[in-house]
């Protein structure tokens, strides 16, 4: 992959030495404003040469703006230490004369592996280490930039969780988690959104799909974990079970408030399961019911 640098007011010359070691140097175009260049490209580094005003504001907008995340801002040419201090003030990452080739390659690739880290650190604060979906800090986040959406969702909560920490232990639990959440996954579509919003509480989110299919692909969702199962150490199958509230969202509709009649449905859901144990199977039981019939 090659990491693309953008430029801000260099000279030819720079620009060679930057290609030179393998980077992909890219110019705003004529016409366009630099601010909207900036933020509809997935630059790695931004280098500027002067610190006039207008050069420092940008490079303010891009430490605060939230998708640039881990992308390191140079000024490249800066001679007094005032304009260094102005530079700092601004969020600049790197202020350096970079006209020394060995100088260039090092800070870049220290930029570069900054940037690396930040969105490894970012990625693991966004997702649960259990099931790899992304967890409620990324579902908050996700809610509030979806209000014009219109969507459709899935509230699902594993049935008799507790039964199974308690009966079984919390290792048993974590692995049912697992392969129901490997479940969700491999059913689930391209572009379709899995979090994580609680302990044993899932929210799928979809395109938004006709009225008329939602009970369809609710069905879909139930039957990709109701075929898997559990082994534990005593010999007992858990068979996998899972209640589902699913609701269409509106453009502009309020997405918590949708979210909580979900819910509800959900829990309208569970309460037409009638056996109270819904895991267990003994070893070597075929019966299809929820609840073991050889009990």
């Amino acid at each position: 992959m090659t990491n693309d640098i953008v430029l801000i007011g260099k000279s030819k010359r720079f620009r060679a030495q930057i290609k030179e070691l393998g980077y992909n140097v890219i110019t705003e175009p004529l016409g366009m404003a630099t601010e909207d260049f900036i933020s509809e490209h997935n630059f790695d580094i931004i280098m500027f040469d002067k610190t006039c005003n207008k050069n420092l504001e940008l490079c303010k907008k891009v430490k605060a703006n939230s998708d640039l995340l881990g992308v390191s801002v140079f000024f490249t040419d800066i001679k007094s230490s005032d304009e260094i201090i102005k530079a700092l003030t601004y969020g600049a990452d790197f202020i350096h004369n970079l006209s020394n080739k060995d100088i260039l390659k090092a800070t870049v690739s220290k930029a570069l592996s900054n940037k690396k880290s930040i969105l490894d650190m970012s990625k693991l604060a966004l997702t649960d280490s259990l099931t790899g979906f992304d967890n409620k800090r990324s579902f908050e986040a996700f809610k509030k930039v979806s209000t014009e959406d219109a969507l459709s969702i899935f509230y699902i909560d594993v049935n008799d969780f507790k039964y199974v920490n308690d009966t079984y232990g919390h290792s048993v639990g974590d692995e049912v988690l697992k392969q129901i959440s490997k479940r969700l996954k491999d059913g689930s579509r391209k572009g379709d959104l899995l979090f994580r919003d609680g302990g044993d509480e899932f929210v799928l989110v979809t395109s938004k799909v006709p009225e008329k299919y939602l009970p369809k692909l609710k069905k879909r969702v139930e039957e990709s974990v109701s075929r898997g199962y559990v082994d534990t150490d005593d010999g007992n199958k858990l068979k996998l079970n899972i209640s589902v509230g699913a609701i269409n969202k509106e453009s502009g509709e309020d997405f918590d408030e949708i979210l909580k009649k979900a819910c509800e449905n959900m829990r309208k859901n569970k309460a037409e399961i009638k056996r109270k144990i819904s895991f267990v199977r003994c070893k070597g039981c075929t019966a299809g019911a929820h609840k073991c019939s050889c009990e």
